[in-house]
């Protein structure tokens, strides 16, 4: 069970005379995940919001306002109230991620069309091309010099255990072969004309997290408001605090090549992120019978199977005839759920790899 990624631009910097609308992301690079969730919880619904054009004070039509990025909508009012923090909240302190090692890519960028075989999905009607998917790195990078993934969280280390700071990666070209880890008081930053491509392959973020499964080291994460061990994110954080994530305009890119093959350049490309959507026909899905969130998963015990002293639910007797009903609860889009409706702890709820 996966989740797909996309090419992420990192605005910073809203040009003088410009609406206030672009420079709203600004406050991401400040906030802390933990403050922008309460104050999401505190704001009222979407909607009813309308504004007078200037000069206009004699009309009776009212103007609506997008109920989001209006004036007074919700982005708005989480911006008002963060204008407290500023960049000072971090220690005025560069930490350089070439000096933990960090390698530019040099000549590995590739045209997609250029990949070989070709990719079946490119061009498809079925199967829409993701921002960015224009240009390809091959999965075969990871665990090479080129794969910066260990200088990146190294250095992230190295400021937090500072007690705080600013991890820098340069302009160019990098490639990342899993999670990038944030820890508290740092904040990550993308330099200006910086892409980082993350590795496309999902088993490259079962591979170093904290918790040794059978299905690889995994991460605790969520899986549509249900949490699991999983595979890590592209960018992972977990009870931390004041961390950061900023880049310098549209040039300061995180691109997840949710399009690029799993398989290396050179190997018969046979799916990617976007085929764990399970749409079928598009990106390479055969409808059931291709892994992804809608196939019934061999890999899932039958929910009867699971010990009476790991289901924790009062009513589970109740509820187990219910939920194992037919081969759809067999599939980790609905798997996960019923777990957690039965009160499995999510120490066992595992997925990652075979999911």
């Amino acid at each position: 069970m996966t989740t797909q990624k996309n090419d992420t631009r990192l605005n910073s910097i809203r040009p003088a005379g410009t609406p206030a609308s672009p420079g709203r992301r600004n406050f991401m690079a400040l906030a802390g995940a933990t403050a922008g969730a309460t104050l999401l919880g505190s704001l009222p619904g979407c909607g009813g919001n309308v504004d007078t054009p200037a000069g206009a004070s004699g009309s009776t039509t009212p103007v609506p306002v997008d109920p989001i990025w209006g004036s007074t909508g919700a982005a708005q009012q989480i911006i008002d109230a963060l204008q407290h923090i500023t960049p000072s909240m971090f220690a005025s302190v560069d930490f350089v991620v070439t000096s933990y090692g960090a390698t530019p890519l040099t000549s590995q960028v590739v045209a997609a069309t250029a990949w070989s075989p070709a990719i079946p999905w490119l061009g498809q009607s079925a199967s829409p091309t993701s921002p960015g998917a224009d240009q390809m790195v091959s999965a075969s990078l990871t665990g090479t010099t080129f794969d910066s993934r260990k200088a990146f969280n190294n250095a992230i280390v190295a400021a937090n255990a500072a007690g705080g700071g600013r991890v820098v990666v340069p302009a160019g070209n990098w490639y990342c072969g899993g999670p990038i880890v944030l820890l508290s008081n740092v904040n990550f930053h993308l330099s200006a004309n910086c892409t980082i491509y993350f590795s496309p392959n999902p088993a490259d973020y079962a591979t170093s997290g904290p918790h040794a499964t059978a299905n690889g080291n995994l991460y605790w994460t969520r899986w549509q408001a249900n949490d699991c061990l999983n595979f890590g994110s592209p960018v992972y954080a977990y009870q931390q605090q004041n961390i950061g994530l900023s880049g310098e305009g549209d040039t300061s890119i995180l691109n997840g090549q949710s399009m690029t093959p799993a398989q290396a350049n050179g190997t018969t490309p046979s799916f990617c992120w976007w085929t764990f959507k399970g749409t079928n026909g598009a990106y390479d899905c055969a409808s059931s019978s291709t892994p992804s969130q809608a196939y019934a998963n061999p890999n899932n015990a039958a929910l009867t199977s699971l010990s009476s002293s790991s289901i924790t639910n009062p009513e589970s007797a109740t509820l187990l005839p219910l939920l194992d009903a037919g081969t759809s609860w067999a599939q980790d889009q609905n798997y996960l759920p019923a777990l957690a409706e039965l009160g499995v702890a999510v120490e066992q709820r595992i997925f990652g790899n075979g999911h």
